[in-house]
């Protein structure tokens, strides 16, 4: 079964945090960072200690891989991506995003599934926040 978290980045601090998210009608988004070894429901001053605002541009889903590196891969980061189909290796890079249901890799197009990617063959080289000129590159 695949882990479903999320990850986000701190209004207060800008440091990203993973966990599970908190959505609320208002448009606020929290992140609850998972913590190993304590037990769910987590209540008051433990529950505040470990959620956090998060900005709710920056939220992103984990889509269940991880890249060569062992990086976990999640919606809004930028791969490169090995392309075998040239005579010389060749890299491209794709944005992550979830459309039409699925986690797809996204360059002018309007993407292919992400899921059948070996992970091997893939890196995360940053993300639409923090390296908005990556996403030049895809135009």
């Amino acid at each position: 079964m695949r882990e479903i978290k999320f990850r986000g980045q701190r209004e207060d601090n800008g440091e990203w945090i993973k966990g599970s998210l908190i959505q609320l009608n208002s448009g606020l988004c929290y992140i609850t960072q998972n913590i190993h070894g304590l037990h769910l429901p987590l209540t008051g001053n433990l529950l505040c200690e470990f959620t956090h605002k998060v900005a709710p541009g920056t939220v992103g889903q984990f889509t269940g891989l991880k890249d060569k590196n062992g990086v976990e891969v999640y919606e809004g980061d930028v791969i490169s991506q090995l392309v075998t189909s040239t005579p010389t290796d060749a890299f491209s890079q794709f944005t992550i995003k979830f459309i039409d249901g699925c986690f797809k890799k996204k360059d002018k197009g309007n993407g292919s599934p992400l899921g059948w990617v070996a992970s091997c063959c893939i890196e995360v080289i940053g993300n639409i926040h923090e390296n908005p000129e990556l996403l030049e590159q895809n135009a």
